[in-house]
């Protein structure tokens, strides 16, 4: 899922976020809850909650070429039966977002079609792109060691 998000000067965001399938949970009402997530410690989907009170989510299962997006109005929410709601076997949540839905559709699958993005053939090896450190490095002038798609597992492996 992606969810996006906009500041109060109206300067967007958007945010992957995943999990085993049934990691966004409805209430009984309609809305829908998701936990906070790991990850580069930006603020931005948080600030922007707060700020506006709206987000998007686009779901994108693997495989499904149609997509469900959904627009609603954002709140974070500390609640224990919410927290409780988005727990699962390995962490609990700090807060979550909850999204009370205005609008609910499916996209037309084309572009998803068109992208190709689920057929494995059409995809690139990493080996035929740089490594993200010599990419961010070529961006920032900052110079990192290169790290292996081994590395980089090993190194999110305690947070996925």
């Amino acid at each position: 899922m992606v969810i996006a998000t906009t500041d109060a000067a109206h300067c967007p965001d958007a945010s992957p976020r995943g999990g085993v399938p049934g990691f966004v949970k409805v209430a009984d009402d309609g809305a829908l809850f998701t936990p906070d997530s790991l990850g580069n410690n930006w603020l931005d989907t948080l600030e922007n909650s707060i700020a506006t009170g709206r987000a998007g989510l686009l779901f994108m299962p693997v495989g499904i070429h149609e997509r469900l997006r959904v627009n609603g109005r954002a709140m974070l929410s500390v609640s224990a039966s919410d927290i409780a709601l988005c727990t699962n076997e390995k962490r609990v949540p700090k807060w979550v977002i909850r999204v009370q839905v205005d609008a609910a559709y499916l996209h037309c699958a084309k572009a998803f079609m068109r992208s190709r993005l689920w057929d494995v053939t059409a995809q690139l090896p990493r080996s035929a792109l740089p490594p993200t450190g010599r990419i961010l490095g070529d961006h920032t002038g900052i110079e990192t060691a290169p790290e292996t798609p081994e590395e980089l597992a090993q190194r999110h492996a305690p947070d996925l």
